[in-house]
């Protein structure tokens, strides 16, 4: 659905090789592939254009092709290993698109199919939130479940030192004191498209804002760990009761 504050390309980046859990854009989760709740995610936000799966592997594309998403071409194998960037793909396809197409969004939308809990009010608020900064770039953060000032390190001898210098003051804080800190969860990256190609990044200093979302909807799957977490609060958020879960 083209909108009136400007086109925007969602791009969903799914590399076949994965070391960690092998084939896991479109290992199941709850009765669909991983990759669909990222589609469905774009589908339903009102502010995607456009919805293209970046792959070099057939299997994902079919896949990403039944669920009405677009892979009009497959990533070349130089830009598919594992030393290869998101961002020159990114850059390969916007390019492709424009040559191709004459096609030029004025946004691209990054959404990681590991990031199933992504909702679509998730890109509408964070398309909401960058026209109402007037900001360049939005990124999506979740708040640390553990502080940096409690973070250690252990040295050779096993000895603890600590991660960061912390302040004086810190030192006698209780924890629910400490100021608060977020870290990219991976969810979403939001960027003028022109920012992007001058910049190499979707994260450009003082252009970008972050967009606050709940542990619940920050589960990046990386591990079979992180897919049952998943499927647990995916369970939970419609309603389904799960034996043990409570």
């Amino acid at each position: 659905m083209e909108n009136e504050n400007g086109k925007i390309l969602a791009v969903i980046p799914a590399r076949g090789g994965s070391k960690g859990l092998p084939g896991k854009n479109i290992i199941p989760l709850n009765g669909k592939p991983l990759i669909y709740w990222t589609i469905k995610a774009a589908q339903d936000a009102l502010c995607v254009d456009r919805i293209f799966v970046s792959t070099d592997d057939r299997r994902i594309a079919d896949t990403a092709k039944q669920f009405n998403a677009e892979v009009p071409w497959l990533r070349p194998p130089e830009l598919a290993d594992d030393a290869s960037s998101v961002i020159d793909a990114v850059k390969y396809d916007v390019t492709r698109f424009r040559d191709t197409e004459n096609y030029n969004p004025e946004y691209i939308l990054l959404l990681q199919p590991t990031s199933p809990l992504r909702t679509d009010k998730d890109i509408d608020g964070a398309f909401a939130l960058l026209k109402e900064k007037n900001a360049g770039a939005v990124v999506s953060v979740a708040e640390c479940r553990t502080h940096p000032y409690i973070m250690k390190v252990l040295d050779a001898g096993k000895k603890v030192h600590d991660f960061m210098e912390i302040p004086l003051d810190a030192r006698k804080m209780n924890r629910q004191n400490f100021p608060q800190v977020h870290a990219l969860n991976g969810a979403l990256y939001l960027i003028k498209t022109e920012l992007f190609l001058r910049n190499e990044t979707f994260l450009v200093p003082d252009a970008t804002v972050g967009y606050e979302m709940p542990p619940e909807r920050s589960v990046d799957i990386d591990t079979e760990f992180d897919l049952i977490t998943a499927s647990v609060f995916m369970s939970g958020r419609n309603g389904i009761k799960r034996e043990g879960v409570r």
